[in-house]
């Protein structure tokens, strides 16, 4: 690795690091289902999976989904930012059958039919 490359790298982590402990601590503020608890794990889960580390983001993309659909309700901006974050990662490990079913079920509240809609 090139110095940048390393710097880069430990800024990342350092990112990761923030919204782990974000994550936790709107958990414990306001409650492990609370919208804003559900917006940091979606923002950790987005992270996640750009870094590559999909295992690791998928539970948590779909536990913010799913949270984010009751807390806001399925048409809401940030349940569909989610949505479409879920879908990419999807892609990114070769499943894009299941990605357009991800975007397809989240367009249904809000009459789209174009699943690219979510990956702008």
């Amino acid at each position: 690795l090139e110095a940048s490359d390393s710097a880069g790298a430990r800024g990342l982590e350092a990112a990761l690091a923030l919204r782990r402990r974000a994550a936790g601590g709107y958990g414990q503020v306001f409650g492990p289902e609370h919208r804003v608890t559900m917006q940091a794990v979606a923002a950790l889960a987005a992270l996640l999976g750009r870094l590559g580390r999909l295992k690791e983001a998928e539970p948590l993309h779909l536990r913010a989904l799913k949270g984010l659909d009751v807390a806001l309700g399925p048409s809401h901006p940030e349940t569909l930012r989610c949505a479409g974050a879920y879908a990419d990662m999807l892609r990114a490990d070769a499943r894009a059958e299941e990605a357009e079913e991800v975007e397809s079920r989240a367009l249904r509240p809000i009459g789209g039919s174009t699943p690219s809609t979510l990956s702008l």
